[in-house]
């Protein structure tokens, strides 16, 4: 319990520094242009969980499953994964520096470079994560994301609101990229310090076939679990324009809180879904997601009081056109609520042997999403695209939660406060969990 609240605790103040962030770069700006910032923003960061491949959440399985009884393979795995992002970061960095270049559709040469720079950074800063997560822990892993990244962009826009120039997406990418490359290489110096001595001297052994099939299903997986998190923003800026992007992105960063949960309480289960899972400790990992989800229900909570309470308040932040949309926010809210209640419902799929599952899930629900968002934001403008969102992510968390009791025989969500007893009774022996388990591939 206590390595949770404090996993959520650096993830709060990683959300509030984030919040501070946008909301002095929308202050620089109007509308438009910090709209078209979202819009290349969340497009960028999706971009770079595609050019993962689903590395960030191969390693967290391969290394649950190798590190203590197959050193070669924990190393093998390892540089199989790096391999793979770093040459997926040169190459997607490369392609939208030269596609801007040769469209003209890019602000200026700068701004062209500094996005490919940031695209290069983040894709790295998603491996290298994830990695440092389940090798040292969440210091390692949030840290640098969390804080100096983000501290570093809000000193630099005061610094430059300060001398009177202007703070414009150019700037912030350049920034945002450089220190994210600064992170980064602070985390690989640390991970050779902390790697277990068995696997930093062990001779590298690979099961490539065997990676490739898992990753070829996470890869997709984690594609879907992030498109909600970016695309939406993106999908309203294709049908409403920068300015309405830019109303959406300022209310799901206040919402985001929820989401803050859900990935506090995933970084934290992370490091224990596959170790408990592979070793049959079932009623322990049900446990422990009992416990995050007592943490979920406070928290979410608070926040839903805090965001009807002084949602207006919040919204000011960003400047005083974007308090008209508080409507807006509290619809979101009620979507986002069920973000935190379901727990870390898409990694005890994904690290349990369910791969094939959960984008099947995913699928329909990104389809629902995306063409609910599409047709309600035109019929109803940004009201509607809010209530598509919202419904969208409750009925998707929903049915991750049943995906997970079905198949799993466990259950990541508030819900498992309340149904104790049946759930002893769902998991029985030799059934559910062991099922995945003998799926290796």
């Amino acid at each position: 319990m206590l390595g949770s609240v404090s996993t959520l605790a650096v993830k709060a103040c990683g959300s509030a520094l984030a919040f501070i962030m946008f909301a002095l770069a929308a202050r620089q700006m109007n509308p438009d242009a910090f709209g078209q910032l979202a819009v290349v923003f969340n497009t960028l960061s999706f971009i770079a969980i595609a050019m993962n491949f689903g590395q960030e959440v191969l390693i967290a399985r391969s290394w649950g499953e190798y590190a203590g009884t197959s050193p070669s393979l924990a190393r093998g795995a390892l540089q199989f994964g790096a391999r793979i992002v770093l040459y997926g970061a040169t190459l997607s960095s490369l392609a939208v520096v030269l596609y801007w270049f040769l469209s003209g559709s890019a602000p200026g040469p700068w701004f062209a470079a500094s996005a490919g720079l940031f695209l290069f950074a983040q894709t790295l800063t998603t491996f290298t994560s994830r990695l440092s997560l389940v090798v040292s822990g969440v210091a390692l892993a949030e840290i640098p994301r969390e804080f100096l990244w983000r501290t570093t962009v809000i000193v630099a826009i005061l610094v430059i609101a300060g001398t009177g120039a202007s703070f414009t997406a150019t700037e912030f990418f350049l920034v945002s990229g450089a220190i994210l490359l600064v992170s980064v290489f602070g985390q690989w110096l640390r991970i050779r310090q902390v790697i277990p001595a068995a696997v930093r001297e062990a001779e590298p052994q690979f099961e490539r076939d065997l990676w490739r099939r898992r990753s070829s299903r996470m890869w997709p997986s984690a594609l879907l679990d992030s498109s909600s998190q970016y695309l939406e923003v993106v999908v309203v800026g294709f049908i409403l324009g920068p300015a309405a992007a830019a109303f959406y992105f300022a209310a799901t960063r206040i919402t985001n809180a929820f989401a803050m949960i859900a990935s506090g309480l995933t970084t934290y289960a992370t490091r224990h879904i596959s170790l408990l899972f592979h070793n049959d400790s079932t009623a322990e990992l049900q446990s422990m997601l009992r416990s995050l989800a007592i943490v979920s229900l406070l928290l979410s909570g608070a926040i839903v009081g805090v965001i009807v309470v002084a949602g207006k308040l919040l919204l000011s932040f960003y400047g005083a056109p974007y308090v008209d949309i508080y409507p807006v926010l509290v619809i979101l809210t009620l979507g986002g609520l069920l973000t935190g209640l379901a727990g870390p419902a898409p990694h005890l799929l994904l690290l349990t042997g369910h791969e094939r599952l959960y984008p099947v899930v995913m699928t329909t629900a990104l389809i629902l999403r995306m063409s609910s968002i599409a047709l309600l934001g035109t019929l109803f403008g940004l009201t509607g695209a809010a209530i598509a969102g919202a419904a969208a992510t409750a009925l998707t968390a929903g049915a991750l939660v049943v995906a997970c009791r079905r198949f799993i025989r466990i259950d990541p969500s508030v819900l498992s406060l309340f149904q104790q007893k049946a759930l002893a009774e769902l998991a029985q022996p030799g059934e559910g969990p062991n099922l995945a388990k003998s799926e290796r591939a």
